[in-house]
């Protein structure tokens, strides 16, 4: 994981996930980790691009609240400091997924 360029209040600074490769169909436990200088309030976003051989392949727009922050323990509004959660996300198959292949797509996360 490398931190996007740019100035940001909030920012990931760890990010990890298992199973990988993740498994389409499963589930994937997704732990990230940081430092947020203003705190988040309830609606924030987390969006996750995927990109294969530098195209767009996915976009995932998350309510970081509920999906992040609620499933472990807390509420929003989140104070400023260091926070790390985790949480499951399920990979749903797609039709277009290849079989028996191993794909790896370049994750921006915003």
């Amino acid at each position: 994981y490398t931190q996007c360029e740019g100035s940001f209040q909030n920012e990931i600074t760890t990010a990890s996930y298992e199973p990988d490769p993740a498994i389409s169909g499963e589930n994937l436990t997704v732990t990230i980790a940081g430092m947020s200088t203003v705190t988040v309030q309830e609606g924030a976003t987390l969006n996750v691009t995927g990109l294969y051989q530098g195209k767009q392949a996915f976009v995932h727009n998350m309510d970081f609240c509920k999906v992040w922050v609620e499933v472990n323990g807390d509420k929003c509004p989140v104070s400023p400091g260091y926070f790390e959660y985790t949480t499951h996300l399920p990979i749903g198959p797609h039709p277009d997924d290849p079989k028996n292949t191993t794909i790896s797509y370049d994750l921006i996360i915003q």
